[in-house]
């Protein structure tokens, strides 16, 4: 498998792609930047000039950095010159140059980032704060460069459950600073789903796109005649093709992800993402298996994908009769069973002709249990849709409305989706009532089924 840091991966929360973390006009002099919402706000400021396009590309190759680091410390040792190396793309380096890498990284570290009721985790919106850089230090002997990220803002990129995989090598290849933020913007709305739209205002707003002097909107032609040239570069270097439309009538934006024409090996991105993706559910698979995080990290990082694979197809054949699944894996991999089939298959022979009765009964078992369970939660759902329902039309019509407003905007905010609506409905309503309704558990109790 080859190595993620060869390759300038890194993992980014989607919120801090969903809201703008940079401008796309390079002459941009303005210190902040607000976007308002019904239920929410989301304000980038820095007492220097707000970060442009190559200031991401600083922070994007620290980012494929992190992962190098210790955690805790939070990290990361360098020069100046690789920094150029990966971010300029003429050979010669010069001192202006790394004087410009260093007024981007005062940028970051003086960038503060405030999501006011708009930050989407675990199906839940809160307020966060957060820095981006606390410490940059220029040895001038060594010139070594230091950089010490803040930690709340690492954590979550670490941490996040709402996440996607980037490439930096992607990112830097576009031209255009519109084309860079726009794919940031798509990478995240194409992550589950191949259709997504937008109001066009929305849309210019997150591209950091600026009003006309005195216009209390956007005017749809002066954002449609840069969204044009932005498409066809990101249909360049991207990795995926993209359909764009418009609706005049609605204000809508359109983007469609189409298949690639041909399966020619000339976009090295599209190939890098399906790796990323391939290892990624890898990863959920292993730990489906009940394996622990830290060590999936481990098999992740010292074995290669197809030995891995391989004792996955060998588990799932013979999961009845495997009781510790760390130790079994773990055992296969220092041992590669994958080229070594009369070890697998002495040990497969020990293992089925000590547990096969044991486990064959439990397995029945299992089942038998695992049916009633399902049974009951078929039940238990019915009960929730009924409650929840209930609870909602007893509520006074001012609360009513309000939660209406809170799903609307869900809705416009994250796009419907390949969903029915009033299943949308029924989710959003429960999460919103959970605590009115009784657990399954109490409910199972209440009706005498568990004991």
């Amino acid at each position: 498998m080859e190595d993620n840091n060869s390759r300038m991966i890194f993992r980014q929360d989607i919120n801090f792609f969903e809201f703008p973390m940079w401008m796309v006009n390079e002459k941009f002099t303005g210190s902040k930047w607000i976007i308002e919402k019904p239920y929410g706000r989301y304000e980038i400021s820095c007492s220097q000039i707000l970060p442009t396009f190559f200031d991401a590309k600083v922070l994007h190759f620290l980012h494929s950095k992190i992962k190098d680091t210790d955690f805790q410390n939070l990290e990361i040792y360098t020069n100046r010159y690789e920094v150029a190396k990966n971010v300029y793309e003429f050979d010669k380096k010069s001192e202006k140059q790394f004087e410009r890498i260093m007024f981007a990284l005062k940028k970051w570290a003086s960038t503060f980032l405030q999501f006011k009721g708009i930050f989407y985790q675990d199906s839940a919106y809160s307020t966060r704060f957060f820095s981006v850089i606390d410490d940059v230090i220029l040895n001038h002997e060594t010139r070594q460069l230091y950089i010490r990220f803040n930690q709340q803002y690492v954590q979550q990129l670490k941490g996040s459950t709402f996440y996607i995989y980037v490439d930096f090598n992607v990112f830097k290849k576009f031209k255009r600073p519109l084309s860079a933020r726009m794919h940031e913007i798509l990478v995240k709305n194409f992550k589950e789903r191949d259709e997504w739209q937008i109001n066009i205002d929305n849309l210019a707003e997150k591209l950091t796109l600026e009003k006309r002097n005195g216009a209390k909107s956007y005017y749809p032609s002066d954002v449609l005649i840069k969204l044009k040239p932005t498409i066809s570069e990101i249909n360049l270097y991207s990795g995926f093709k993209i359909e764009f439309k418009y609706s005049k009538k609605k204000s809508l934006c359109n983007f469609k992800k189409l298949e690639t024409v041909d399966n020619q090996e000339i976009v090295t991105p599209a190939k890098i993402y399906k790796e990323e993706v391939k290892d990624a559910q890898l990863v959920k698979e292993l730990l489906r298996f009940g394996i622990s995080k830290k060590l999936v990290e481990q098999f992740i990082k010292d074995y290669k994908y197809e030995q891995i694979i391989y004792l996955v197809e060998l588990f799932k054949k013979n999961k009845t009769s495997i009781k510790n699944v760390d130790a079994w894996f773990k055992k296969g991999l220092t041992e590669n069973w994958k080229n070594n089939e009369n070890n697998k298959k002495v040990e497969f022979k020990k293992i089925i002709d000590e547990k096969k009765a044991e486990e064959l009964k439990k397995q029945i078992e299992d089942e038998n249990f695992k049916k009633q369970i399902e049974e009951l939660k078929r039940n238990y759902s019915v009960y929730e849709k009924k409650t929840a329902l209930k609870i909602f039309n007893e509520l006074p019509k001012e609360t009513q409305d309000t939660i209406k407003q809170q799903y609307h905007y869900d809705i416009k905010m994250f796009g419907t989706g390949p969903f029915e609506r009033d299943e949308i409905w029924f989710a959003f309503l429960l999460r919103k009532l959970k605590d009115k309704i009784d657990s399954f558990s109490k409910w199972a109790n209440k009706n005498g089924y568990l004991t």
